[in-house]
């Protein structure tokens, strides 16, 4: 019996979704539809309004909106009607329903989205000790959980980064509940809850995963609570920070946690404002700055557990829209510079704009790879040569305009995988020279595109294959 070695050649799809934008989503309360604005064009441009007509009807109010971390999907509450609906988001510029979930007496208002995309957990904004958590994985499949602990209520939530802590904000007993969500992502194993500053309206969880804080609306603080272990919430050293003149709406956190940026609104109809406070450590907040900029918007109440403001992944701006359903002529989505804190409107979007969300606009790999290894003979030595070939995805929506090609040994760990070329976005090949018999290598491909963002990787190579024969 005699041994043979061959070439094995191989192609994956490695990684998942990576991204282009970033964009912008807005819902609108009352026009019962949503705009996607792409903000890497200035002026930032909108698209829509879309779905007029399929997310509900005129009087029910659509309200908060949410995206899953690949940006496939968002999901949006719609209150009067007790439904969430699924917005496939794979083109921005042309977003469709996906699906819906009618949650029967509970009214839809506040959404939180684990960091691993697994479950959501909605909150009713009226009187209710319910929530629904949504198995994002078996979508539309959910549960509905009644909040143990006596007395309080659900009316706003989020969700930690350890993807089991939950946290909910009481407004009308000023508590916070909180627990470890379950095996099956339908309810929370065990409750406990803490006193809160009074009317905590909405709940924020730093991108660490530390430290909790509330906008307390009717006291005008924010009060301040840390994650100690999983399902575990303690006060924080600094219990509450105070001193704003403005009710507290929303609340995000840059994407480093060192500041968290603030929504307030005047009991007048003042214009709507941005403050924002320093994050020292967990549980550790201090004051910064208020009325730092004036919103393209007016108010005078606030929503529970909606989020009107949003920070990209830079932590170079937010866009941010008002806190309650006013329709004054002026509101608009505002576009604000956290550099120097110039807020500008965005002044095709609607006037009864509510919840926002950043998402990112996917961008894909290329297609179609292939390895063809030859040889050139030389009067003193043979090189062998590896040439990786591929072709564009018709997919993209933004130019791409380079590719980028990384390289290992065959059979080495993925961490050794380092940066061998990038080529202009015409240039389909990459060969790889000079190579010996036994060097065989596999490779990753990505596209960039032309806001300088990179794909997931296409990956192929060859390798040494023990083949039988007789």
């Amino acid at each position: 019996m005699k041994r043979l070695f061959g070439l094995f050649l191989f192609v994956i799809f490695f990684g998942s979704l990576a991204f282009a934008g970033p964009w912008g989503i807005v819902v609108n309360s009352a026009s019962m539809n949503i705009n996607t604005i792409d903000l890497g064009q200035s002026p930032p441009k909108v698209y829509g309004p879309f779905l007029t007509g399929s997310l509900g009807t005129s009087g029910e109010e659509l309200l908060d909106v949410a995206v899953t971390p690949d940006s496939q999907y968002a999901l949006i509450s719609n209150f009067g009607a007790s439904k969430v609906f699924r917005i496939d988001l794979t083109n921005p510029t042309n977003p469709v329903l996906a699906g819906s979930i009618s949650l029967g007496s509970m009214f839809a208002e506040d959404i939180a989205i684990s960091p691993n995309g697994r479950f959501a957990v909605v909150a009713d904004g009226g009187f209710s000790k319910q929530l629904a958590f949504i198995d994002l994985a078996n979508f539309p499949n959910f549960s509905l959980y009644t909040v143990t602990s006596s007395n309080l209520y659900a009316n706003g939530v989020a969700i930690g980064n350890d993807n089991s802590t939950v946290i909910v904000a009481d407004y009308f007993i000023s508590r916070i509940v909180f627990g470890r969500v379950n095996a099956t992502f339908s309810g929370l194993i065990s409750e406990s809850n803490l006193a809160c500053d009074s009317g905590p309206i909405n709940i924020t969880i730093s991108p660490d995963g530390n430290t909790v804080l509330t906008t307390n609306w009717t006291n005008t603080r924010i009060g301040v609570f840390q994650i100690t272990a999983p399902g575990v919430v303690v006060p924080g050293s600094t219990p509450w920070i105070g001193g704003f003149h403005d009710s507290a709406q929303s609340i995000a956190f840059a994407p480093d946690g060192k500041k968290a940026y603030i929504i307030n609104a005047g009991q007048g109809g003042d214009p709507v404002r941005l403050s924002w406070i320093k994050i020292n450590g967990p549980g550790n907040a201090a004051w910064g700055a208020e009325r730092v900029a004036n919103l393209s918007a007016y108010s005078s109440a606030g929503w529970f557990g909606v989020d009107t403001i949003a920070v990209d992944s830079t932590g170079n701006y937010a866009i941010a829209t008002k806190t309650s359903p006013t329709s004054d002529s002026a509101n608009r989505v505002t576009l604000i510079n956290l550099n120097n804190y110039q807020a500008t409107a965005i002044n095709d979007t609607k006037i009864d704009c509510a919840g926002v969300a950043i998402f990112n606009e996917i961008v894909y790999p290329p297609t179609n790879a292939a390895i063809e290894r030859t040889t050139n003979n030389y009067i003193f030595y043979k090189e062998y040569i590896n040439r990786v070939s591929w072709q564009a995805n018709s997919k993209n929506l933004s130019p791409i305009s380079k590719y980028r090609i990384y390289r290992k040994a065959s059979g080495a760990a993925d961490s050794t995988y380092v940066q061998a070329d990038e080529v202009d976005a015409s240039i389909f090949q990459y060969v790889d020279r000079a190579l010996k018999k036994n060097d065989y290598y596999s490779y990753r491909i990505t596209s960039i595109n032309n806001r300088g963002l990179e794909s997931p990787a296409t990956e192929i190579g060859n390798t040494v294959v023990l083949r039988r024969g007789r």
